[in-house]
């Protein structure tokens, strides 16, 4: 099956509703570099190295949708050198065509990351966690309170064997806060009568302070192994959708 690249730019902007993070999203969302002005094979990931564009090459990848995206509204692009003028030549030479989708693929209540990782833990969303009236996390029960290591152990099971545990409230518990990626500042929203336990990909410092005072329990996901659920049904969605050939490329990354 063969789709217009556009057609393509076109749903997922809509699905995702890119257009609502526009103010605090520091990624451009959609498309970002454009290539071949049809698809017939599009591949997934977290973030673009230059070993992801190798494989997509390889693959013959038309469309490559990214979860981090190579152009950000923060810092522009400045200087087209080393290995950041290495992916744009690849990426221009073999006419690929780069989307990226950041908080949109967060936070999307279906197929985002936080609500995935909600579902993989068999967690009950009954909240969600807000940044000027977008929402980039989720607060979900366990079933009954259970014992903080038996959460632990599941998150190495299923999301990622090298997560850390921060041990500094509760035995058991049951209201949990999840924030992928780079949620560490989003613990100060929350005192220990609101959340038992934090789950984000990465942490911070000043962040771990806070979490010992307030006595909550943190577990450090990683930051890609966090966000892998994302892009991973994206992939699955435009088969079903548009039954053409996908495919998530995984990344050699460990944080």
């Amino acid at each position: 099956m063969v789709i217009k690249l556009y057609e393509l730019v076109d749903f997922l902007n809509r699905y995702l509703d890119i257009d609502k993070f526009e103010e605090i999203d520091p990624i451009v969302n959609g498309l970002e570099i454009e290539g071949e002005y049809t698809v017939s094979k599009v591949a997934t990931c977290v973030s673009i190295t230059n070993s992801i564009i190798d494989e997509a090459v390889r693959g013959g990848i038309n469309v490559l949708i990214t979860h981090h995206g190579i152009i950000t509204r923060r810092n522009g692009v400045k200087r087209i050198v080393g290995s950041f003028k290495e992916k744009l030549r690849k990426i221009l030479m073999n006419n690929i065509s780069v989307l990226a989708y950041h908080l949109p693929l967060d936070a999307h209540v279906e197929i985002g990351n936080n609500v995935s990782i909600a579902k993989v833990l068999n967690l009950n969303i009954i909240d969600w966690i807000y940044e000027k009236n977008i929402p980039i996390g989720v607060v979900a029960l366990c079933n009954n309170k259970v014992s903080i290591y038996d959460v632990y152990k599941e998150v190495k099971s299923k999301i990622n064997e090298k997560a850390i545990l921060l041990k500094y409230g509760l035995d058991r518990v049951e209201r949990i806060a999840i924030i992928s990626g780079a949620g560490a500042k989003f613990i100060k929203k929350f005192t220990k009568r609101e959340v038992d336990l934090f789950m984000t990909g990465e942490f911070r410092e000043d962040c771990e302070v806070y979490a010992i005072d307030e006595k909550i329990n943190v577990i450090v996901m990683g930051h890609y192994a966090s966000e892998v659920f994302g892009v991973r049904n994206l992939a699955r969605l435009l088969r079903e959708k548009f039954n053409i050939e996908t495919v998530f490329l995984r990344s050699e990354q460990i944080i």
